[in-house]
């Protein structure tokens, strides 16, 4: 990934990757200071845990199946080919509720220093701040 010309696929074995959740999967296709593009997927009946960044923006792009994000308390119901752009600060998780997989992008501006953004990871992102609920 420190080859700007290097051809990355999440299905590649040496594409770092992540279990997050039960069923749960991250792939990391870039990581700089400036910005963290992943690939995940979710298994139907999956969320993630309520969180917040106290300085990052994530987007969320739908690459297959639907999702709904929960954002400062509003549902916000996203298909394939569909967006969202969650601010700092902002209380969030995202939850696949269908019984089909869910495959999408993040990309979090600025990017983590250490690889992963969920609290499962052992890297952990100081960021990401994990909240009940």
């Amino acid at each position: 990934m420190s080859n700007p010309l290097q051809v990355v696929d999440s299905k590649n074995i040496d594409t770092p990757s992540y279990q997050w959740g039960p069923g749960c999967l991250a792939w990391v296709l870039s990581q700089t200071a400036g910005c963290t593009i992943k690939e995940e997927q979710m298994a139907p009946a999956t969320r993630e845990q309520l969180h917040l960044h106290k300085a990052a923006t994530q987007f969320f792009y739908i690459l297959e199946g639907a999702a709904d994000m929960y954002v400062d308390s509003k549902i916000f119901c996203l298909r394939a080919g569909q967006g969202l752009e969650i601010s700092p600060m902002s209380t969030h998780y995202i939850a696949n509720n269908t019984e089909n997989q869910l495959r999408f992008l993040v990309i979090t501006t600025p990017g983590e220093p250490a690889k992963g953004s969920h609290s499962s990871d052992p890297n952990g992102d100081k960021d990401r701040e994990n909240l009940p609920g």
